[in-house]
């Protein structure tokens, strides 16, 4: 994806679960302090998006960096597609936005581990990258002014939404009584049963 030009068409389909799939860590990083930041997080009660705003600052693809990184030696096209697992479908959330603007910082991801009390807690090359952010000593997630995203194309192209329509449907095709709560629920399912 680094060698590519500006005549490329990259396609990237992306799902919820993605970010997972997708854990190369930033140079200074092992999987290990990945996993073991990622167990911190879980562990702490942090939200999605602050677990997310942690992660893209770990990465060297999540939070639009795989866009930068396919940026590096031309301006391919690259179109994704995605289904979203996200209330909301919110682009820089699903899979950690690997080809979509960041809106968080350094100083964020900080603060969130802060919040968890857990900052200390990390690998300490994990704290490291993260102060050198903070520092702008190591560039920051691209943002939307960033000239990578210039011939990028975010589709969503299936939701949770989707997939509880057609459920709902085929249910009813086959006679059964199906009650559709449309109410959108974020937080811990360990909290709403």
């Amino acid at each position: 994806i680094r060698n590519t030009s500006n005549n490329d068409l990259i396609f990237c389909l992306i799902s919820g679960g993605g970010s997972a799939l997708l854990p190369l860590p930033m140079k200074g990083l092992t999987l290990g302090d990945l996993r073991d930041v990622n167990s911190l997080l879980l562990a702490s009660g942090a939200n999605i998006k602050e677990i997310n705003a942690i992660r893209k600052h770990l990465s060297a693809f999540k939070g639009g960096r795989l866009a930068k990184a396919a940026n590096k030696n031309g301006e391919p096209t690259i179109i994704s597609l995605i289904i979203s697992d996200v209330v909301g479908d919110n682009l820089d959330t699903i899979a950690s936005g690997p080809t979509v603007p960041d809106q968080t910082t350094y100083e964020e991801a900080i603060n969130y581990l802060k919040k968890y009390k857990i900052f200390d807690k990390i690998p300490e090359n994990a704290q490291k990258i993260l102060i050198s952010g903070y520092k702008e000593e190591i560039p920051e997630t691209p943002k939307k002014e960033d000239p990578c995203f210039f011939k990028v194309h975010n589709f969503i192209i299936g939701s949770v939404e989707d997939a509880a329509k057609a459920a709902e449907s085929y249910l009813k095709q086959n006679n059964i009584e199906v009650k559709y709560i449309k109410e959108k629920i974020k937080g811990e399912a360990r909290e709403y049963g």
